[in-house]
């Protein structure tokens, strides 16, 4: 997977939902009926981050948005929640850092679904957690059966690791997002330059090769 980032939002059901979604970068594709608008965010190394319109959009729309940031390669995934433009939630992983960075903010009712995956579980017949550490002892099992009865992972955190994408599949899923198609697009401003002077770069680059190449042709044996 690489890098992923984006935001689930809260559809408020409104007329003017495009222009307001328009106004921070981000362009419906096609239009937005679902319970949960699923953007997709465009990364770059100018952009390794969860989007940055979540909370002034969150603040605008009065309800709540979801901005993530995966990067698989470096089991590093982070989550910020925002109701009405207040931060209540943020979590943020990094097996690099050792595991758990932040956790903080009250539980969200879409955790049990992101933590715990139906038919997956420590009991007799059914598949291991992808997210739960291979070995560990009967009391740190039963902790972990009893928050996921709750649906609340808190309590066994430290055995959960995350920054592969598993949970945010189901995230997706448990807000009715099908075969990972967006409803939109966000586009960052600073992608733009971040281009151009990429490009820019690579000009320069083939300019400087083609006016050696036209140097040493014109210099050397007549």
């Amino acid at each position: 997977m690489g890098t992923w980032a984006g935001a689930f939002i809260e559809n408020p059901r409104r007329a003017d939902l495009g222009e307001v979604l328009a106004s921070h970068h981000v362009a419906l594709e096609g239009s937005a009926d679902a319970e949960w608008i699923y953007v997709l965010a465009e990364t770059s190394f100018a952009s390794l981050e969860a989007p940055a319109f979540a909370e002034r959009l969150s603040r605008e729309l009065g309800g709540k948005v979801i901005a993530f940031f995966l990067q698989s390669t470096a089991s590093v995934e982070e989550i910020f929640v925002y109701d009405a433009g207040e931060r209540v939630r943020h979590l943020s992983y990094s097996m690099d850092e050792g595991g758990w960075l932040a956790h903080e903010g009250d539980v969200q009712d879409w955790e049990a679904a992101y933590f715990f995956e139906e038919g997956h579980g420590t009991r007799d017949g059914e598949r291991w957690p992808l997210n739960l550490d291979d070995e560990i002892g009967d009391d740190e099992r039963a902790a972990y059966e009893a928050a996921r009865e709750t649906g609340d992972a808190t309590p066994v955190l430290e055995l959960l690791h995350v920054g592969s994408g598993w949970g945010l599949y189901r995230l997706a899923e448990h807000f009715g997002v099908r075969d990972g198609e967006p409803h939109a697009i966000y586009q960052p401003p600073g992608n733009r330059t971040f281009r151009w002077k990429t490009y820019a770069v690579v000009a320069l680059v083939v300019l400087v090769f083609v006016g050696m190449f036209l140097l040493g042709a014109l210099s050397g044996p007549g």
